[in-house]
């Protein structure tokens, strides 16, 4: 087969592009929006905050409380969240007294909802969401149990395999519903159930394949892909569906509770990825087209569908360019990517980061035959791809776990310690330990620091990723005494990985649960820079980090970043609650006037610790490495 000639490549994808968009009807809007073929039915803000239970479908309809949303009405907000019950979403009523109070703060006099501490220093564009936003219009809330028929069949005693048309017409329309929603709650207070022997978490909420799915959805549809996290009824931050450890972490590899639901969401996939690409054609949004198109298959990893990459209508081969595979792969690459050479930028990126992005060892081995810079570094930040600048193609593919890619840019002479941010840090976030095994096969330094002075066991613990931090334990082997374990402890309760499974293999390790925050000098003077800015005012989390970090031990970080089942770690392990830091503060002076569980409230306020005892157990006996 001959190859096909990039050159005109930009204007055939632009020209595509505008074809697209003269298409549209004159007058319609733009959208990503699937059908829907249920109502949406919601509940007025109003009703939701006088209810003393969470009541199905049925009992709300009989009632008179539902109302079929309307955006004439106002906004819509869709709740997503863990059922924490067996045939109930909510027994005893715990997620709901939180959404409540969180409603009720959110509704008042609350200035803003903060960004997360990551998104806040490697995205500085990013803003925080004023909370006025929420306030201009009616809500009406979209949550399953009260949205979609729950009772269907059930009066004649059959089976859970019975026809339940209805609900199955309001579950297929879920992506319509996200697509139609203004906001987005991820409600994922930390809930210990008896009856489960479990306890939910932001983490649990995260592993679960539906959860993930409403969140990849929300990404894929017309708005801001903004979640806003509620942890406990004061405990919000603002994230985006496009934080690093939410790109690598795809619906199809989450937990399914039936197997069923994989192969239901693989076309749900497809179909929401090919509108979204062309909607981004049509806005003429050629960057952002760039980075859909290639990140597909991360997308569809774990669903038996295959990516759409050819969009864009090729004219007649050229025989000139050869029929070499390679030569053609990358030819084809760059035609529908819209570039004509390899030298390009587009965004901060050079072709052979999106190659690197797509994982088709074909392409990039053809780019590199046309003699692409394997070591160039990504000039800006890619937020749809989690990407900071300062990467390279190696670390790109490191991060997405393409390992063939990874070995041929290896192969290549990559340089595996090049870039801003170290690639076995990459793998770190992934939780990739085969990438971890690749990489220092090729001679990796384990050790080897960031710009701000962390290595890759300090990004396993920030983020939680246990697999890769007992693969980068095991590489470490008798030189693991070079790593600060309570650093890296300090950043579990700090950051996003404050999970008993990591806070307790990090104290088995002999981190110390009771030694102050010990962070590099480039970001200790950031801390500084930031808690002077906190003095004037500004309050965010990483200014609030800065100001009370002096000092500061692990089981305070975890209080302050609302790290509640790794704060129960920590008093079940034994950490000090009488230590006070820069401020004069102990961990309970960070709870006070917030609302936090109350097994950690009788720890910090009683010195009762059994219930955080209890928690830990609960957790660890449900976690992904048994310790």
């Amino acid at each position: 087969m001959a190859c096909f000639e990039s050159r005109g490549a930009t204007s055939a994808l632009v020209h595509y592009a505008k074809r697209l968009r003269d298409q549209l009807p004159a007058g319609s809007a733009e959208s990503t929006a699937t059908e829907a073929f249920f109502p949406m039915y919601t509940v007025r803000a109003k009703v939701l905050l006088e209810m003393a239970k969470v009541v199905p479908h049925e009992q709300l309809k009989a009632n008179k409380l539902l109302v079929e949303f309307d955006e004439s009405l106002g906004n819509a907000v869709f709740v997503s969240h863990e059922w924490v019950g067996h045939h109930h979403p909510d027994p005893e009523c715990k997620q709901l007294r939180v959404l409540q109070d969180a409603l009720k703060h959110m509704l008042s006099d609350l200035q803003q909802i903060p960004l997360d501490a990551y998104t806040e220093n490697y995205f500085p564009s990013a803003q925080p969401l004023p909370a006025s936003d929420l306030r201009v219009a009616p809500l009406y809330i979209w949550y399953d149990y009260f949205s979609c028929p729950q009772l269907e069949f059930r009066s004649l005693g059959t089976g859970p395999e019975s026809p339940r048309p209805n609900l199955t017409r309001a579950v297929d329309s879920i992506p319509a519903y996200i697509a139609r929603c203004k906001f987005f709650f991820a409600l994922c207070p930390v809930v210990e159930t008896s009856s489960l022997g479990k306890v939910f978490t932001t983490f649990s909420w995260n592993d679960r394949a539906w959860c993930r799915t409403e969140r990849v959805l929300r990404e894929l549809a017309d708005n801001d892909p903004w979640i806003i996290m509620i942890k406990s009824s004061t405990e919000l931050e603002l994230t985006s569906s496009f934080a690093p450890f939410f790109v690598v972490q795809p619906a199809g590899e989450g937990r399914f509770t039936d197997e069923k639901d994989r192969m239901k969401l693989a076309p749900v996939f497809q179909h929401a990825l090919l509108c979204k690409m062309k909607l981004l054609l049509k806005r003429l949004d050629v960057v952002g087209y760039r980075l859909l198109l290639n990140k597909q298959n991360v997308y569809l990893r774990g669903f038996d569908a295959s990516a759409v990459y050819d969009l864009v209508p090729e004219s007649a081969p050229n025989p000139s360019l050869g029929t070499d595979t390679t030569a053609c792969a990358a030819q084809r690459f760059l035609f529908q990517n819209g570039f004509t050479t390899i030298h390009e930028f587009s965004g901060g990126w050079s072709p052979l980061h999106f190659a690197a992005l797509r994982g088709d060892p074909l392409v990039i081995q053809g780019l590199l035959q046309l003699r692409a810079n394997v070591d160039r570094w990504t000039r800006k930040s890619q937020p749809i791809a989690g990407v900071p600048p300062g990467c390279t193609a190696l670390g790109i593919c490191c991060f997405f776990k393409h390992h063939d890619c990874m070995r041929l840019l290896i192969t290549a002479r990559a340089r595996i310690d090049s870039g801003l941010h170290p690639q076995i840090s990459a793998s770190a976030v992934a939780d990739d330990s085969e990438g971890i095994r690749i990489l220092c096969s090729a001679g990796a330094r384990i050790f080897k620091k960031n710009h701000f002075g962390d290595v890759a066991l300090d990004y396993c613990s920030v983020f939680g990723t246990t697999a890769s931090m007992e693969e980068l334990i095991s590489q470490a082997g008798p030189e693991l005494h070079q790593a600060d374990l309570s650093k890296s402890l300090y950043y579990a309760a700090a950051g996003r990985g404050g999970s008993a499974e990591v806070i307790m293999r990090l104290v088995e390790l002999r981190a110390d649960i009771n030694a102050t925050g010990r962070v590099g000098k480039p970001l200790r003077a950031l801390l500084g820079f930031k808690g002077l800015q906190y003095r004037f005012g500004k309050r965010t989390m990483v200014t609030r980090w800065g100001y009370h970090y002096g000092g500061q031990t692990p089981l305070m970080a975890a209080v302050m970043s609302g790290q509640f089942e790794g704060a129960a770690a920590l008093i079940a392990a034994g950490a000090r609650l009488d230590v006070r830091n820069c401020r004069n503060w102990t961990a309970a002076d960070f709870a006070r006037g917030h609302s936090v569980p109350d097994f950690l409230s009788e720890a910090l306020f009683r010195g009762q610790p059994e219930g955080c005892i209890r928690v830990t157990a609960s957790a660890l006996a449900n976690a992904h490495v048994q310790l």
